[in-house]
């Protein structure tokens, strides 16, 4: 648009209401798409639009400034919606919550005409909004006709209301009926009506909701009627027609633009909870056809697109429509594809779009790392469908509460009875759950609980309502690359089969329309000719077929070429200038980041290494990050990078500033960004355990237990030194407090040992003084009495001897310990051996039943020994667990040492459980009708041995492999088996005698896994009814003691089978 143009503007506003009024702002939002839609309202100057006005002087600062370079022929278009009343006889907007916030509609025609505006339709959907056309009191003559004389020639003014009627909302408060009627008068070209000169008028939209009112079935209920004032000498139109049938226009008239009308309905289409990126427009000045230079770029580089970009979007029509018959048919639709290759937009701008189309759809949308929980998020996009009455606050704390819900924290409420709730709010309409990049359940979340009790959630919706009859259809787009993360979880796994619909790369005629296909339709909007140098269309092709990623690559070097182009021209000189497909992004992220300072590139790189997610097994992939987490000093270089395109900033629904990479392409592309990726890889590694650890700690109340120790403690406290300015501030206070806890611990261990000290001090003391007196008595005794004395000295030297070499004994054992939490391997392996001879001494002494096969005797012997037996575990845990840290750290040689002294510890261990607490199982199955036990319902991992129904054989076996009164496999203590040291934990032999033991007792069905297809499956066993007797889909022992997604237990059952066979082999030889 060029500087001399009439400028059209579009001023929408709605005021805080603080009660009922639901739709005001979605209303505004409607308003504002429309009239800003170079195909509708055609409003070039676009104000962003002003929800929940607060009071009068913050509307006039926002509104009256617009007017300071005010030209003659330029117009604006007012929209409010909000309260209105009559207040001491003249009209007013409340543009705030409390009486002194109504605001005289006479104050802003007062203005206007003031600012010599005489080109104005003044829109007003508020109660009583008539008074401001028909007048309040006629006698008073103050404001009583707005007339010709009264205002401004060339303004408009439409009321939604007589000046004694309220203005409705429609029932399920998506929009007010007025502002309804209004925009689907005008998205529908007045339903295909043809108008003077191709244009809606004033009268032309009036009549049009008038009529609607008058005699359509669904507002006929409705007592409103719209009025309206206009004074000009002709009619003043508001937009353009749309309908196909509009006849061209042939003159031009007064204050009236013409602009030839397209044959293509624009349909607004509105998903709550989603964030569109900025969409295409093409401007259209009102007094002049525009220019090639005047019309934005039809290519949306890194960005995806979305539903009002659907006129652009070319390539994937025969996969769309396999999602609108799925979307028919299907309650759950899962869309997998490689990055880049399109599955947001092919949801977004194709099927969103026809759906919208075919009607009675409702959408929504949410991504699983929408407020750091997925519950949360899943929430925030409910929320609005069933409660839409709620300002923004309410909805959040609404969403909060019915994350917990979902979560199981208080109660339950499924996803299925939310669904229920929403489909009788509105009976008429199905509802698109849109779950974009649902492989951020993976990325952003570690915690495999997590994951399944999430899956859990959207799952049970999915099969407690059939196929046809579910009112809610989800479609999850997740990168086919997180599928193995997807299928590690049975019920998902079942889901998924067959389920899929897999978006592959797209052909040689696909990648043709989208390189072609954006700017024939460009050219049949402006009735341009824009071209592509003769083979430029061939040479892309060629460079792109073979081009991993391909999509995103293509579409930003499109885009770069675009902004290249000389005239109406794309040539060959700008691609090779670009850097063709491959080198355009990565050319032109390097090019923006060396035009940064010095101080601003260290801060980018920081930036950028944060954006990044490290993936394990899987592709890094990009991360969503607030303003806080980055830190206030790096905000003004992530603005700069956005306006370079690299990321993209936003607000959440927290209204908090957060920032993420543009696409993926740019990680796996741009060399300068992989190679920070490398060099900071083991950090950003770190630096995720860190987040997933303050998240159970913050899930634990804060509780001291829950906070680093030993080795990790030490590996924390060199990062922040080397560090701490790319650590937030949550991360380093979680480190500052476990530093602080482990300083305090270490103080009160000196203390008490100070403490023993010095009543050892007092004792000898005592003592010495107690043999002096009896030295003296003896010279004065006889000779038996002497004797008698000295015996009785000799005890109580015997007593403090003892006493002493007690406190020895627990000092060394609490060293030793201490030495196990250090970081230097070279100390902990001095330290082994005189461990393990503690260890075994300690076990020669307490280890008396040994040959007993009394197995109730050893029960209630480990009883009453309980605390002394756990000790003496625990010294064989700490063995096998500093032997198993140090096999990475030290020489082949000294690595043999370990692993005998790691072998003995693990044979000592079995020894001693498969005697003392193996009994208590073999009881516990050995009964006339065992307690086997299962899982019980409402249940999570970390209610640890809680999951199982007391005094039953499941419980035992759990607290024999993951509890100190046992293995204590579960060394991070968060009722999961997460990396391979905790499963080494198991003694080989343990884990072969609880098999042996379930399957004597359950006719050989029950055991570590099952049989499938001649295969091991350790997840599922029909036959193995004991634990899971009212379902199908039965457990394993396995699957009812271990966390599914970790295979490393799997391996050390299949490595302890094979060892034991081994050994049973040499025997029989």
């Amino acid at each position: 648009m060029s500087e001399d143009a009439p400028k059209r503007i579009a001023f929408v506003i709605s005021a805080l209401t603080g009660d009922e009024l639901r739709a005001v702002n979605r209303d505004v939002s409607r308003v504002y798409t429309m009239l800003t839609n170079p195909e509708l309202g055609m409003c070039n100057h676009k104000i962003p639009p002003f929800y929940e006005c607060k009071n009068p002087h913050e509307f006039e600062n926002r509104f009256f400034p617009l007017f300071d370079n005010w030209r003659i022929k330029d117009q604006l278009i007012f929209y409010f919606s909000g309260h209105g009343d009559i207040l001491q006889d003249q009209y007013c907007l409340k543009l705030g919550t409390t009486r002194q916030d109504f605001y005289p509609f006479k104050n802003l025609i007062t203005n206007l005409r003031i600012k010599n505006v005489n080109r104005a339709i003044l829109i007003i959907d508020a109660c009583h909004s008539g008074a401001a056309v028909e007048g309040i009191k006629e006698s008073q003559g103050i404001f009583s006709t707005i007339n010709q004389e009264k205002i401004p020639k060339g303004i408009a003014i439409i009321a939604s209301s007589r000046k004694s009627q309220t203005s409705r909302e429609l029932k399920d408060g998506s929009h007010g009926v007025f502002t309804k009627l209004l925009c689907d008068g005008i998205e529908t070209g007045l339903e295909n009506k043809p108008t003077h000169n191709g244009l809606i008028s004033v009268v032309n939209i009036v009549d049009y909701i008038e009529e609607k009112l008058t005699t359509d079935s669904n507002y006929c209920e409705f007592s409103q009627r719209p009025v309206f004032k206009v004074n000009a000498e002709q009619d003043i139109w508001i937009a353009k027609n749309k309908s196909e049938d509009v006849p061209k226009p042939n003159q031009t008239s007064g204050n009236d633009s013409v602009i030839t009308p397209e044959e293509q309905r624009s349909i607004f289409i509105y998903i709550e909870n989603y964030h569109s990126e900025k969409p295409i427009v093409l401007t259209a000045d009102s007094d002049k056809t525009p220019t090639i230079e005047d019309i934005p770029c039809p290519y949306l580089g890194l960005s995806h697109f979305s539903p009002n970009d659907a006129e652009f979007f070319f390539g994937r029509e025969a996969f769309v429509e396999e999602l609108v018959k799925a979307a028919q048919t299907r309650n759950f639709i899962p869309v997998l594809g490689s990055s880049g290759s399109g599955k947001s937009s092919v949801v977004l701008a194709g099927l969103v779009p026809k759906l919208e189309k075919a009607g009675n759809w409702q959408f929504t949308h949410f991504r699983p790392s929408n407020g750091n929980d997925p519950f949360y998020a899943l929430a925030e996009a409910l929320v609005p469908l069933y409660m839409s009455e709620l300002d923004s606050t309410d909805e959040m704390t609404q969403a909060r509460k019915l994350a917990k819900f979902f979560r199981g924290d208080e109660g339950e409420l499924s996803l299925a009875e939310v669904s229920s709730k929403i489909q009788r709010k509105h009976p008429n309409h199905k509802v698109l759950l849109i779950a974009d990049q649902f492989e951020e359940l993976y990325t952003q979340y570690s915690d495999s609980e997590l994951h399944h009790r999430f899956l859990d959630c959207l799952l049970a919706s999915l099969s407690s309502s059939s196929q046809s009859s579910s009112s809610m259809v989800l479609v999850a787009m997740m990168r086919a690359d997180f599928l193995e993360n997807a299928l590690s979880y049975r019920p998902f796994a079942d889901v998924l089969q067959n389920a899929d619909l897999k978006l592959g790369p797209m052909n040689h005629k696909e990648l043709t329309e989208v390189i072609v296909k954006p700017i024939e339709k460009l050219n049949e909007k402006l009735n341009e000719k824009v071209t592509f140098q003769a083979d430029l269309v061939k040479r892309i092709l060629d460079d792109v077929e073979d081009e991993p990623g391909k999509l995103p690559l293509l579409e930003f070097a499109l885009t770069e070429l675009w902004n290249k182009r000389e005239g109406k021209q794309l040539t060959h000189k700008a691609y090779r200038e670009i850097g063709e497909v491959k080198g355009a992004l990565s050319k032109h992220a390097t090019t923006k980041y060396k035009s940064l300072t010095q101080a601003e590139q260290k801060k980018a790189e920081q930036i950028f290494i944060q954006l990044v997610q490290p993936g394990r097994g899987t592709k890094d992939t990009r991360r969503l990050v607030t303003k806080a987490d980055l830190g206030n000093d790096k905000w003004s270089v992530v603005k700069k990078l956005a306006d370079a395109r690299l990321v993209v900033t936003s607000k959440n629904n927290n209204n908090i500033d957060v920032v993420e990479i543009a696409h993926e392409a740019l990680i796996q592309n741009w060399e300068l960004l992989q190679e920070w990726i490398r060099d900071n890889r083991e950090f950003r590694i770190w630096q995720e355990r860190l987040r997933a650890a303050i998240s159970q700690w913050e899930d634990a109340k804060k509780d001291e237990g829950a906070l680093l120790r030993g080795m990790p403690l030490g590996e924390a406290k060199k990062w922040l030194k080397e560090r701490g300015k790319e650590l937030s501030r949550s991360e380093q206070e979680y480190i500052l407090h476990s530093a602080e806890l482990s300083a305090r611990l270490r103080q009160e261990e000196e203390q008490l040992q100070q403490r023993e000290l010095e009543l050892i001090r007092e004792r000898l003391e005592e003592e010495k003084k107690a043999r002096q007196a009896q030295s003296e008595a003896l010279k004065a005794s006889q000779i038996k009495t002497k004797f008698a004395i000295a015996a009785s000295g000799a005890t109580v030297i015997a007593l403090g001897v003892i006493g002493y070499a007690s406190w020895q004994q627990q000092k060394s054992e609490k060293t030793l310990e201490t030495v196990f939490l250090k970081t230097e391997p070279i100390a902990t392996l001095n330290a082994l051996p005189d461990f393990h001879k503690k260890a075994d001494k300690f076990k020669k002494a307490l280890d008396q039943l040994k040959e007993t096969e009394d197995l109730e005797l050893k029960v209630n012997y480990y009883r009453d020994h309980k605390e002394s037996f756990d000790k003496l575990f625990a010294y064989y845990r700490n063995i096998m667990t500093a032997t198993g840290r140090l096999n990475e750290q030290v020489t082949e040689t000294e690595k043999s040492d370990i692993e005998e002294i790691s072998a003995q510890a693990e044979a000592s261990l079995a020894e001693l459980l498969n005697t003392y607490r193996i009994s208590q199982l073999e009881l516990d199955l050995n009964q006339p009708k065992p307690n086997f036990g299962k899982l019980l319902p409402k249940k999570r991992r970390r209610d640890f041995e809680k999951q199982y129904p007391p005094n039953s054989a499941l419980r035992t076996t759990y607290e024999i492999i993951m509890r100190e009164s046992g293995a204590g496999a579960d060394l991070n203590n968060d009722g999961l088996m997460n990396d391979k040291q905790e499963a080494k934990q198991i003694p080989c032999k343990t884990l072969v005698k609880i098999e042996q033991l379930w399957r004597n007792a359950t006719d050989q069905r029950c055991g570590w896994y099952g049989e499938w297809d001649g295969d091991k499956n350790f997840y599922n066993d029909q036959d193995c009814y004991e634990l899971e007797p009212d379902k199908n889909d039965r457990s394993t022992l396995y699957s009812s003691i271990f966390d599914f997604t970790n295979r490393e237990v799997i391996k050390r059952i299949e490595y302890c089978q094979k060892r034991c066979k081994k050994n049973v082999n040499k025997k029989n030889i």
